[in-house]
């Protein structure tokens, strides 16, 4: 198959300013080797996460729950689905991680059901699983009709949180994207990541609240062009 969208562009190296300085990141798409650092990075970032927590109460679970989603997500995907930000003084070390469908993946989704294949297979086994398949699926809904790229998940390291590098990764992303316009698709689960996401462009389509003390922001982002123009 061939992939209409890019997906990736050479090494850049970015300056990304924070209250400890000044730290120098690569933004590049991932290989397989990182993606182990990748799941570890998002379990850690997502623990305090309000919807993890109600899908799977248990912390200790709960970290499990949140590599294994991330490693099966980007085995079905690919590792060219992932946007990762290296520490420009640490060969190798990942900093921050961004996850996406292209237009052309969710196709192949539509096309063949995998997503609701699966949701099936988990009804009647863990609890946790099928809370998050209730969650994702209502979430989903709010999806553009039209071909769209599908942001789902964007994490820093504990220790460089408030750095920029998450939004780096964003402004990384919606360019490519801006490059062959199309709308893009993503979940907020906190008024913080909200408030990100709005000053990005997004707006709220519709909230979801499937799992106790939680509400989602279902938010899409309309196709524009690189100078900022919306497509018509």
């Amino acid at each position: 198959r061939v992939d209409r969208y890019d997906k990736s562009e050479s090494m850049a190296s970015r300056g990304v300013v924070g209250a400890a300085g000044e730290i120098m990141v690569h933004i590049v798409t991932a290989t397989d080797e990182h993606i182990p650092q990748v799941s570890e990075l998002f379990a850690d970032a997502f623990m305090d996460d309000p919807v993890w927590k109600a899908i799977t109460p248990s912390p200790r679970i709960r970290r499990h729950v949140i590599k294994a989603e991330c490693e099966w997500g980007v085995g079905l995907r690919g590792s060219d689905s992932v946007d990762v930000a290296l520490d420009g003084s640490a060969v190798g070390r990942v900093l921050g991680a961004l996850t996406f469908e292209t237009p052309d993946m969710l196709d192949i989704d539509d096309e063949y059901g995998w997503k609701e294949t699966l949701r099936g297979l988990v009804r009647g086994r863990l609890p946790a699983e099928l809370r998050g398949a209730k969650h994702q699926k209502a979430v989903d809904l709010h999806q553009p009709d039209s071909p769209h790229w599908y942001l789902h998940d964007i994490a820093t390291s504990p220790d460089v949180r408030g750095q920029g590098i998450g939004s780096a990764l964003l402004r990384r992303r919606l360019a490519l994207i801006d490059a062959q316009p199309a709308p893009v698709f993503l979940e907020a689960t906190t008024d913080a990541s909200r408030r990100l996401y709005e000053r990005y462009g997004f707006s709220v389509v519709a909230e979801v609240s499937t799992l106790p003390e939680t509400l989602s922001y279902a938010m899409i982002r309309e196709a524009v062009w690189g100078d900022g123009r919306t497509v018509n």
